[in-house]
């Protein structure tokens, strides 16, 4: 209560210690190598030191909340009513959440909870969208299933996927298919078939990059997310046969939404694979652990708030 969130009182502390620091070293003559060893040495012992006192808390409980919100109230500077807003979100979002804060126009505070997860690419041709507006085109279908490939979606592989995404059309299922990049003559078939059969067609195509490690990774959690085992035509060269593309390795999604630049999928928990998830969201917390460690050697900030990030839309979903 006294210094706050510690912020302040961080930058204030840091500062008198460089001076301290700086007169030492010129009076006792030592190189600035071993002073810089010292400090790291002290961070380590501080850092091990705050874990071993820190309290753990569980947003289930009523205790849990309460030390939430006295946190909030801390860091907001004794602002009853946001530090109750901050509480209530995080309470239904989950600590691996995220906060996207926006400017309003007028002078109540609210918040909008977004499900699912989003793809930062949308329908690669207006001809799919089903829903029209003013101001946008979208396609927006319930219950669909999702085939996913990390390559590109050749005239070759229409011939393997085309009866089992047949049948599900037939079958009054919409079918969303992801690939990186797509054959021209692919794309002109589907818009044909969707102009000629708009009610039978409800098919969607996005296209999503995975040509470097960062873009695959986001690929690989997606699948996680909707239960898909994508195709890896590319980066495992795996080879194309009748078994690369049957009904099992569809995910599932209870709602799709895709515009011109994203793509909104939301899957019901029934049809996810929990275990999968878990993993994955495992995976992630401990790649952030590590570079959290090395964070004080190398500069991981912007890997670490990826990783977040990516953390945050399992648990939102």
């Amino acid at each position: 209560n006294k210094v706050g969130d510690g912020s302040t009182s961080s930058v204030i502390t840091a500062a008198e210690l460089m001076k301290v620091l700086r007169s030492f070293i010129k009076e006792q003559e030592l190189p600035p190598s071993e002073v810089v060893n010292a400090l790291e040495e002290m961070s380590h012992i501080l850092q091990e030191d705050i874990k071993a006192s820190s309290v753990k808390i569980d947003l289930e409980t009523e205790k849990g909340r309460k030390d939430l919100y006295n946190i909030n109230f801390i860091s907001t500077n004794g602002d009853k009513k946001i530090s109750e807003l901050i509480t209530e979100i995080y309470t239904k979002i989950g600590k691996m959440g995220a906060i996207q804060l926006e400017s309003g126009k007028g002078d109540e505070s609210s918040y909008v909870i977004k499900k699912g997860i989003e793809l930062g690419r949308g329908m690669i041709d207006p001809s799919f969208a089903n829903k029209r507006s003013d101001t946008k085109l979208t396609a927006e279908y319930n219950n669909a299933r999702v085939i996913m490939t990390d390559g590109y979606v050749s005239m070759e592989i229409l011939a393997h996927i085309h009866a089992t995404i047949t049948d599900l059309m037939d079958g009054g299922t919409p079918v969303l298919i992801i690939g990186n990049d797509f054959d021209k003559t692919f794309v002109e078939t589907m818009v044909k078939f969707r102009q000629q059969y708009p009610e039978a067609s409800q098919l969607v195509l996005v296209d999503i990059a995975t040509n470097t490690p960062r873009a695959l990774a986001k690929f690989e959690d997606i699948a996680a997310y909707i239960n898909c085992e994508p195709y890896y035509g590319s980066s495992r060269n795996e080879p194309l046969t009748e078994e690369s593309f049957t009904l099992e390795r569809f995910g599932k999604a209870s709602k799709i939404i895709v515009s011109d630049s994203k793509t909104l999928m939301i899957v019901e928990e029934e049809d996810q694979n929990i275990q999968r998830i878990e993993d994955r969201k495992n995976e992630l917390l401990e790649r952030v652990q590590k570079m959290t460690v090395l964070d004080d050697q190398f500069d991981y900030s912007s890997d670490i708030k990826e990783l977040m990030a990516r953390l945050a839309a399992f648990e939102s979903g």
